[in-house]
């Protein structure tokens, strides 16, 4: 999956282009997705009914160009260009549709604010699986 996003997004001849990897640490995780619990709690979203979206969107670079951040390091875009928009992902809190049958309806809770605390490293490190998918029996 990684060397079709790769080749499809042409990083082989422009790996400044864009961001290919957000990481987040286990603590950031694991805090994130104990805010959103928490706030889901306060609107009434009970953890039957509670779930997660994860989007992709795309970060300015001029929001944070310049900056070095004690966790993420020098947040510097690589050609320290302004204009330029990186890819990154945010989470966001989703609660069981009440309209719907469909067991996998969820809707967004937009009184929760999502999350966007992840990072991006250059060079990412590739993903290098040495174990089969129990679904598909095949090294993604």
């Amino acid at each position: 999956m990684e060397d079709n996003y790769i080749v499809n997004k042409d990083f082989i001849n422009h790996p400044e282009y864009d961001n290919r990897v957000i990481s987040f640490t286990n603590k950031q995780m694991v805090d994130g997705l104990t805010y959103l619990r928490e706030k889901a709690k306060e609107h009434n979203v009970n953890e039957e009914e509670l779930g997660f979206r994860v989007y992709i969107g795309a970060k300015y670079i001029e929001d944070y160009n310049q900056k070095v951040d004690k966790v993420k390091g020098d947040m510097k875009s690589i050609r320290n260009e302004p204009g330029i928009y990186y890819t990154t992902v945010f989470f966001v809190a989703t609660k069981k549709s009440a309209d719907s049958d469909d067991e996998n309806d969820y809707e967004n809770v937009y009184e929760i604010p999502a999350l966007n605390y992840g990072g991006s490293r250059r060079p990412p490190k590739k993903y290098e699986p040495t174990l089969k998918c129990q679904v598909h029996n095949v090294i993604h």
